[in-house]
């Protein structure tokens, strides 16, 4: 009685079932060391919590624990410490440590950013309403730029802060004034000025700086390039571009090779030119394929592999819609237009690369005046979106690492202002507005 079968481990003699047959085993049950029974199969493993695990199987409920059958085959073994866990976590002590302001939620085993998703804010699985966005962990609405002003520029840094360059104040000065708001803290903080104070320039994120390209003080068009280092702290003059010009559109993406480009503008010899510029690293400048419409006050985003350039005026004054250069050409093809004809709009694109998010347009001014028409591309076509609440035209628009959409400041049809309005995806294509 109890004789296992040489050839199954699996398998014992067990009078009370059969004195003719072997009687097979539980699953679960030992079957040698390091190995236990599974639909009467001996194969390393564990049985735990009722169930056969494989070899270097997680726990389903903690990424830094598997089946080690050499340790046990009964209880979970811990991972080395520094193992990676939950995406962005790091293993210790069989337990799951994720990066400083993130949480991890055991129903996904990811580490989510606690101070900014809207899906865990503050802890898993607190959702913010609708109206409200997640800032500091907390569902709550942005604090107002510190400095009312229109017609300057906005990026995202490599830190997730949102930088806001330049502009022009109630009393038409242009303004050098840098302000960051950072998600994580729902704070804003004032930087040194840039060097050049000027409005309606051109601001892109890049590596370690923040770039601000053309622009118009009182009297003239610019044609600096200033860099403002985010680990140093400073500004520097990286270059000049070949035209000083403003109301221009600077994006760093594809078409003819991989590079930045200046598109349009109005310089200082006509409303609105249909020049191009290429540069590789944004210092030094050359002429590039022009586009086919003259405009200036436009929208444009590198979009997976085109340069699309959407909106605006021509040089007589009247909205234009849209065109692309695709990658490995030189040359541009119309593309639809937004639904809301318009310029002097603000634009995003959440996640930019080779398979991009949309692109986002948001605001502008019609030719009724200031409007808060919200829109996005996704490749094919525009959809409508619900409109921002405070209509404006020459605001900054950037996106965070979560994908939101920050309106901040602009002019109102009267004034600069300071509000800072966000749009939310809330899934299935369902987004609202932080009033």
């Amino acid at each position: 009685t109890g004789g296992s079968n040489p050839l199954n481990a699996c398998q014992t003699c067990q009078p009370s079932s059969s004195t003719i047959a072997w009687s097979t085993l539980g699953t679960g049950a030992s079957c040698g060391s390091g190995r236990v029974c599974s639909s009467g199969t001996c194969s390393p493993g564990c049985f735990i919590g009722g169930v056969v695990y494989s070899t270097g199987a997680s726990n389903p409920l903690n990424s830094c624990q598997t089946c080690q059958p050499g340790s046990s085959t009964t209880a979970w073994s811990n991972r080395s410490d520094g193992s990676v866990c939950a995406q962005t976590g790091t293993c210790t002590g069989g337990n799951c440590v994720c990066p400083a302001g993130a949480g991890i939620c055991p129903t996904s085993l990811a580490c989510f950013d606690i101070l900014t998703n809207d899906s865990h804010c503050g802890g898993c699985g607190v959702v913010c309403a609708a109206g409200t966005v997640c800032l500091a962990g907390q569902c709550t609405v942005p604090p107002a730029l510190p400095t009312a002003r229109a017609a300057m520029g906005a990026a995202r840094g490599p830190d997730g802060k949102l930088y806001v360059v330049g502009g022009v104040n109630d009393g038409g000065v242009a303004l050098g004034t840098l302000e960051a708001f950072d998600p994580k803290t729902n704070a804003w903080q004032s930087l040194p000025s840039m060097p050049t104070p000027r409005h309606s320039l051109a601001v892109v994120g890049s590596g370690d700086g923040i770039y601000a390209i053309g622009g118009a003080d009182a009297l003239y068009s610019r044609d600096e390039i200033e860099v403002y280092s985010v680990s140093g702290g400073t500004w520097s003059l990286a270059g000049h571009i070949r035209t000083p010009i403003y109301r221009h559109a600077v994006v760093i993406g594809q078409g003819g090779g991989a590079g930045w480009y200046l598109l349009g503008g109005t310089p200082s010899t006509s409303n609105a030119t249909s020049q191009v510029d290429i540069s590789v690293g944004g210092t030094s400048w050359s002429s590039w394929s022009a586009m086919t419409t003259a405009r200036t006050g436009h929208g444009a985003a590198a979009f997976g592999n085109c340069n699309f350039v959407f909106g605006g005026k021509n040089q007589s004054g009247s909205f234009v819609g849209a065109e692309c250069m695709q990658s490995g050409t030189i040359s541009w093809t119309a593309m639809p237009g937004l639904i809301t004809p318009r310029w002097l709009l603000g634009v995003a694109t959440p996640f930019p690369g080779p398979a991009p998010g949309p692109v986002f347009a948001v605001g502008g001014e019609t030719s009724s005046g200031v409007t808060g028409a919200s829109e996005f591309f996704n490749g094919t076509s525009w959809t409508a979106l619900p409109p921002m609440p405070t209509a404006r035209s020459q605001l900054a628009v950037a996106a965070d690492t979560s994908g939101r959409i920050y309106a901040i400041g602009g002019w109102n049809g009267s004034t600069p202002i300071s509000s800072v309005q966000v749009l939310r995806n809330l899934g299935s294509a369902t987004f609202s507005w932080t009033p």
